[in-house]
């Protein structure tokens, strides 16, 4: 028994911050046998096209490979801040993770980087600003060691805290930022 626990390695949790997919319009056609095609822009989504299923939630398109998806409401959920449950999986590629739609409910989403006890968070919320974010954020504004390092659209947005820690709300943004 104490060989099998001498053999066991140490495993780390790393946070994967959330993607926010970008709301556009998509490209639909129609071929002449009536089979609807769709021409998605990776890291975005759209709302269901004219006379789609009334299953489908929404459409997709992996920020990875470009691959759509269809969110299924057997499968998903939208909640009113536009965070897709459960996280995303893309099924072409190894793009998995928490999602949100911007501009679900034709609101715009807001990321709120903070710090609670010396911790970097994100929270996404529709705060526009500062006031309206500490009421979102609801009892952990009081704490004492609680403070929002800076509010900005979801889309884009890149902050720096005192330590030079990047806090970002979305990922192609931090890479393009970090190769500039």
């Amino acid at each position: 028994m104490t060989d099998s626990l001498a053999n066991t390695s140490t495993v780390r949790s790393t946070h994967v911050e959330a993607f926010v997919f970008k709301k556009s319009e998509w490209e639909y056609s129609q071929d002449a046998d009536g089979h609807r095609t769709v021409k998605g822009y990776a890291g975005t989504w759209t709302t269901p096209y004219d006379g789609a299923p009334p299953w489908l939630l929404a459409l997709i398109s992996c920020p990875s490979c470009g691959a759509n998806l269809l969110l299924h409401d057997r499968v998903h959920q939208i909640d009113r801040l536009g965070k897709i449950h459960p996280d995303i999986r893309c099924n072409k590629c190894a793009f998995s993770r928490a999602c949100y739609l911007d501009k679900w409910n034709d609101k715009d989403l807001y990321a709120c980087a903070i710090e609670v006890d010396g911790r970097p968070e994100i929270h996404y919320m529709h705060a526009s600003n500062q006031a309206e974010a500490r009421l979102h954020m609801g009892p952990i504004a009081h704490k004492k060691s609680f403070r929002i390092v800076a509010l900005g659209r979801a889309i884009g947005f890149v902050a720096n805290d005192d330590h030079g820690e990047d806090l970002s709300a979305d990922v192609m943004t931090k890479k393009e930022s970090q190769q500039s």
